[in-house]
């Protein structure tokens, strides 16, 4: 004897769930295209702390990407903390894997 009743009404088909599934991912797409968070950052220029938590979390994630390492500095040095930003600029020239061209003009 089975215990699921076929004459139960279903919740959600599995048509509109994706349906569901599909809408929300266009929202957040035309919500936070990419890109725009970086352009939000280089905008700013009195939040500095939010700022930088930001760009420590972007350079990590990307670590190869210059100009998350350069906004980072540039945030550092817009605080007035040159350690910090003398420190970013080591771990960058340690961690990246850049090209030829580029690990010459750094180091």
């Amino acid at each position: 004897m089975s215990r699921e009743n076929k004459n139960e009404p279903k919740v959600t088909s599995l048509y509109e769930l994706l349906a569901i599934v599909a809408l929300t991912i266009s929202l957040l797409i035309l919500f936070f295209p990419k890109n725009s968070i970086e352009k939000l950052i280089d905008s700013e220029k009195r939040n500095y702390d939010l700022t930088i938590i930001y760009l420590k979390n972007i350079a990590n994630a990307y670590p190869n990407n210059p100009k998350n390492w350069l906004r980072l500095i540039n945030a550092y040095l817009g605080m007035g903390k040159i350690k910090e930003a003398k420190e970013s600029f080591e771990l960058f020239r340690k961690n990246a894997k850049l090209d030829e061209e580029h690990s010459k003009i750094l180091n």
